[in-house]
């Protein structure tokens, strides 16, 4: 997940991009759809839109009666360091209190198993790309 501000239009856009083995499986970029005080509010704004995602991509493979249960928590890797440390907090403030339902919906799906959520720099994403391309596909022969 990566959110980014534009500076043209003065507004936010979050990205996301979910892998399954070595190919993308969902993808979507998006302009903000409300107004937030904080890079960190926007930020769970946007947790909240890729945690559906993952919910959703989760149930799809749930479905899927060739693949093996229990499915493993679905790994989130974002940017913020306070982002990651409001998504696994259980206290609210009088400043945060209107992102209230989407930060339960994160905790939840987090307590849940459903999702874990990893901060990542962009050194991670930089050596998960290159691990794309130098290493071959099948290892197996």
């Amino acid at each position: 997940m990566k959110s980014r501000f534009n500076i043209n239009c003065k507004i936010r856009d979050v990205t996301w991009v979910f892998l399954l083995g070595r190919g993308t499986i969902s993808w979507a970029s998006k302009k903000q759809t409300c107004i937030t005080g904080s890079t960190m509010e926007y930020e769970i704004i946007a947790l909240s839109a890729t945690d559906k995602e993952a919910e959703w991509l989760k149930n799809l493979l749930f479905e899927i009666p060739l693949w093996s249960k229990p499915i493993a928590p679905i790994s989130i890797h974002c940017d913020s360091a306070a982002t990651l440390a409001k998504a696994y907090s259980q206290m609210y403030n009088g400043k945060s209190r209107h992102l209230g339902v989407k930060h339960s919906m994160i905790r939840e799906l987090i307590m849940n198993g459903l999702v874990s959520i990893e901060l990542w720099t962009e050194a991670h994403v930089l050596q998960i790309i290159l691990r794309m391309f130098l290493e071959p596909a099948d290892k197996g022969g």
